[in-house]
């Protein structure tokens, strides 16, 4: 190294200042970084409960095709998988008039979802069918995938 400097090369000083640069721009990287990954993380779990509600829409509409009836409860309606690695319950809200279906996340899982609730709710459309449509008043809108939103 030092025939490297004798001959105009490199000295100590440009390897203390790359030093310098590099480190303090890894980690203004990791503040961004790892809080977006929280967030990715967070909505990928999400995304099971949307799943799940739109299955269990999916079973009420054809529940109501072949009967005419709208069900009391998802089984009724031919819908069985109500839990999931996230969600711990997919079920009708027993006191909404407009048939709504709950979808509860465990408390086990990340804290920006944990215990709440994704609601799958009804609407109809301008040709007269039914369409459904997710919100929460418990998840921050942020985590809510864009058909939520």
């Amino acid at each position: 190294m030092g025939e490297l400097t004798g001959k105009g090369g490199t000295s100590n000083a440009a390897l203390i200042f790359v030093l310098v640069m590099i480190i303090p721009t890894i980690g203004i990287l990791a503040a961004v970084a790892i809080p977006a990954y929280g967030d990715y993380t967070t909505r990928a779990q999400l995304s099971e409960g949307v799943v799940l509600g739109k299955l269990a829409s999916d079973a009420v509409d054809n529940y109501y095709l072949r009967t005419g009836k709208i069900p009391y409860t998802l089984d009724e309606a031919g819908f069985n998988n109500t839990t999931g690695k996230y969600v711990s319950n997919v079920t009708i809200d027993p006191e909404n008039e407009n048939l709504v279906i709950l979808v509860t996340f465990k408390l086990s899982g990340p804290t920006n979802i944990a215990g709440k609730k994704l609601i799958i709710s009804p609407y109809k459309n301008s040709d007269e069918s039914i369409g459904w449509k997710c919100s929460s008043n418990e998840i921050a809108v942020r985590f809510l995938p864009q058909s939520c939103q």
